[in-house]
């Protein structure tokens, strides 16, 4: 936590994270909370020398979300999104991004998620190894991306060049480069 710190304070990062709860692989509350502990002090890391949080919330969306609402985190990305659709409308409402892994392609569960979410709110995903847009693909790249925007854009009912276009926009508003 101090180096990263120090390299927020120094102008030498662009973001935090990724970073956050991971609820999958057997973790226990005792293992939650230590997680969370670290979580809460990037947030205010990033809250402080205003930096974009990248979020990790496998299995734990819900309280991921919770914990940037009570820390104050305005700038925030969750990385790989794969919750609720109503969770995600709420995270798009606060004024976070969610990043859609080219797996959409083939997953009804994320084309409805990108029918309701507001494009402005909306990211890829480039780092999903597990995800890939064809069946039985291993590992997932970033190549994959474009696919990916096809499908979003299908899904949106926006033609694919707006799409892309939106998502740099929104690259570039989060990011800041």
């Amino acid at each position: 936590l101090k180096f990263i710190e120090a390299q927020a304070r120094a102008g030498r990062i662009t973001a935090i994270g990724e970073t956050g709860l991971d609820g999958i692989y057997g973790y226990t509350e005792r293992l939650l909370l230590a997680q969370e502990a670290v979580l809460r002090e990037l947030c205010k890391i990033a809250k402080k020398h205003c930096l974009p949080i990248i979020v990790h919330s496998r299995g734990a969306e819900q309280r991921v979300f919770d914990v940037l609402q009570d820390e104050g985190v305005q700038l925030a990305d969750f990385h790989c999104f794969m919750g609720k659709r109503k969770l995600g409308v709420e995270i798009a409402k606060a004024g976070y991004y969610l990043s859609i892994p080219s797996f959409v392609h083939r997953n009804a569960q994320l084309q409805g998620l990108c029918q309701v979410l507001p494009l402005a709110q909306l990211l890829t995903e480039t780092d999903s190894p597990y995800l890939s847009p064809e069946k039985g693909a291993w590992p997932n790249e970033p190549s994959t991306v474009p696919l990916g925007v096809a499908a979003m854009a299908r899904a949106c009912g926006k033609p694919e060049a707006e799409v892309c276009a939106q998502i740099l926009s929104n690259y570039k508003t989060l990011f800041k480069p």
